[in-house]
């Protein structure tokens, strides 16, 4: 499943909403191991979802009076670019510039100043340095010492993907309840079908990731269960377990990967579920070592051998 894509972005909206908050309060609030989020955190910056921590500072306290939001039409050539790049990283009250489309300019610089006399000498310059590509420009100028309609915080982003990922409360629980009866049904695979004298079994629920079952892209796969060789200390056998909502098409694309590991790959969905199971695989080419449907009732589970 796609649980660990999941575990990531919850993390990293909690961090958006307040990143100085230790592994072991997040953890508290994630419902997981203060190991989990610290390895999750890593992962984020390794692949570069968090481009840096930082704070959001009050810009007036820090002797900042004007943002300044400068559009420009500039003459597009490799030595113009190349000279906007140097020019803008050459000013640290640039905090961001960009190529752009419309208002008839295709450039954009964000700038903070001290004082409108700042400003002024910073357009100068500007002006001077690319006065051979510079074709025209607008500016708007942003009194950072009146109230703001909505303050700058990248908060809001969390809080946007919360209402859109999750409604209302009720909805919240209700995927807390799949996750907790996904988490049974694991336990009750593993005790029913991967009990053996030739490897041990591991399990990863909830997005932990305790034992790796090898590489996919450079980066490690965790399935529900993990069979390791007591031999060859080897990945010999995986599984991975599936509820009624997850039998999708995006939850596809993991098992795509799983089944690219080399090892035994064997797929668990509800009864209910089968069919789904069969087509999503047919439609996606992908191959498995077994199909398995499973039912849950009054604790215990009966598991059928499908293909």
């Amino acid at each position: 499943m796609g649980k660990n894509n999941k575990k990531k972005m919850s993390l990293l909206l909690e961090l958006l909403k307040d990143s100085k908050r230790s592994d072991r309060e997040l953890a508290k609030v994630l419902g997981v191991s203060q190991p989990t989020v610290s390895r999750t955190r890593q992962r984020l910056v390794e692949e570069g979802v968090i481009k840096e921590f930082t704070v959001i500072p009050d810009f007036v306290k820090m002797g900042y009076e004007i943002m300044a939001i400068s559009f420009f039409k500039l003459k597009v050539t490799k030595a113009s670019i190349e000279k906007a790049i140097k020019v803008t990283m050459a000013r640290p009250n640039i905090i961001f510039a960009s190529s752009g489309q419309g208002m008839g300019k295709n450039g954009v610089i964000i700038s903070l100043h001290k004082s409108y006399t700042d400003y002024s000498k910073f357009l100068l310059d500007l002006m001077v340095e690319g006065e051979d590509y510079t074709e025209d420009y607008d500016t708007l100028l942003i009194s950072l010492k009146e109230k703001a309609v909505k303050p700058l915080s990248l908060k809001y982003l969390a809080e946007q993907e919360e209402m859109h990922a999750c409604n209302m409360t009720k909805f919240g629980e209700k995927i807390k309840e799949d996750q907790e009866n996904h988490d049974k049904v694991i336990e009750l695979v593993k005790n029913k079908r991967y009990i053996s004298e030739n490897y041990t079994a591991y399990t990863n629920p909830n997005g932990e990731q305790n034992k790796s079952a090898g590489k996919v892209n450079n980066e490690d796969q965790y399935p529900d269960i993990v069979g390791i060789s007591n031999t060859t200390n080897n990945p010999t056998i995986i599984a991975e377990i599936e509820i009624e909502a997850s039998v999708t098409e995006k939850e596809s694309q993991q098992w795509r990967d799983y089944a690219t590991l080399g090892t035994a790959f064997y797929l668990y969905v509800p009864n209910t579920k089968v069919e789904d199971a069969k087509k999503l695989l047919q439609s996606k080419n992908i191959t498995i070592k077994g199909l398995r449907g499973y039912e849950v009732k009054d604790g215990k589970i009966t598991i059928h051998d499908i293909e």
